[in-house]
C-alpha cells in the first residue's frame, strides 16, 4: 500500500526520474559486481552496504573516497568498470522495472512533461542506451557528467528543472535511495520512493512512498 504525508493540492507540471534502482534495476547484477571487481584489483575490498552508500554519487568521489590513486588511475578505473559493465549488461541482459512503461505512458497522456535525472556518467549512460531506449522516453536528460556535485546535493534536480522550462515547486521526482530524496526535496521538490532497493524506513523523507509503478495513481500526483 501506498504511504503519503498529505498536503495541499499541488500544480505538478512535470515527473522527473531516477534511473539506477527506479526505471531499471542494475544493482545487484551490473553495478555493484563491476564496481567490487574493479576495487579488489586496487586492494579495496567494496561491501554491498558500502555500495548502497555510494549510491547516486559521482564515480570520480566514489573512487577517491575509497582509495588513494591519481586522478589519471582513477579514469583508467573508470575506463575498465565500463568495460566490464558493457560485458555483464551483454551477457546478462537488463530489464525497465515492471509498471514503468504503463505509468510514462499515463503521465504523457495526463500532459506532464517527464525528464531523467540520474548520476551515471555519460560513458554509463551510452552503454545503457544499447539496452534501454532512454531517448524514446524522455526528452530531456540530465547526467552526471553535467553536474559537478552529486546527489544528495540538489544540484542535478535544479538542473533538470531548468532543461525543462519550469520552477523546482513544479516538478515531482521518483526515486529509490535516500540520497536521491534528500536531493530532490533540497530542490524544492515533491518525492515519490519506491521500496525497490531500500527499506520503507530509509525512504521515510518521500512525500509518497510506494512499492511499485502500479501503485501511484495521477490522483496521487495531483494531491502531492
Amino acid at each position: 500500500m501506498a504511504e503519503t504525508n498529505e498536503g495541499d493540492i499541488s500544480m505538478i507540471k512535470a515527473v522527473i526520474f531516477d534511473m539506477d534502482g527506479t526505471i531499471i534495476n542494475t544493482a545487484i547484477d551490473h553495478d555493484f559486481p563491476t564496481w567490487r571487481e574493479v576495487f579488489r584489483s586496487y586492494g579495496f575490498n567494496m561491501s554491498y552496504e558500502d555500495f548502497k552508500k555510494a549510491s547516486g554519487g559521482k564515480a570520480h568521489d566514489i573512487i577517491k573516497d575509497r582509495i588513494d590513486i591519481s586522478d589519471e588511475e582513477v579514469e583508467k578505473f573508470i575506463q575498465k568498470r565500463t568495460q566490464l559493465l558493457s560485458e555483464s549488461l551483454k551477457t546478462k541482459g537488463v530489464k525497465l522495472t515492471p509498471g514503468f512503461l504503463k505509468f510514462l505512458k499515463a503521465l504523457k497522456k495526463e500532459g506532464f512533461k517527464v525528464a531523467l535525472a540520474t548520476g551515471a556518467i555519460d560513458s554509463k549512460i551510452s552503454v545503457i542506451k544499447e539496452h534501454v531506449a532512454l531517448d524514446d522516453y524522455f526528452p530531456t536528460i540530465v547526467t552526471g557528467s553535467e553536474v559537478q556535485i552529486a546527489k544528495p546535493h540538489p544540484q542535478i534536480y535544479l538542473k533538470a528543472a531548468e532543461k525543462l522550462g519550469l520552477s523546482t515547486e513544479d516538478c515531482l521526482a521518483v526515486e529509490d535511495a535516500s540520497n536521491g530524496i534528500e536531493s530532490a526535496k533540497a530542490a524544492g521538490m515533491k518525492c515519490i520512493a519506491l521500496t525497490l532497493t531500500h527499506e520503507k524506513e530509509e525512504l521515510r523523507d518521500a512525500d509518497l512512498i510506494v512499492d511499485s509503478f502500479d501503485q501511484i495513481s495521477m490522483e496521487d500526483i495531483k494531491k502531492l
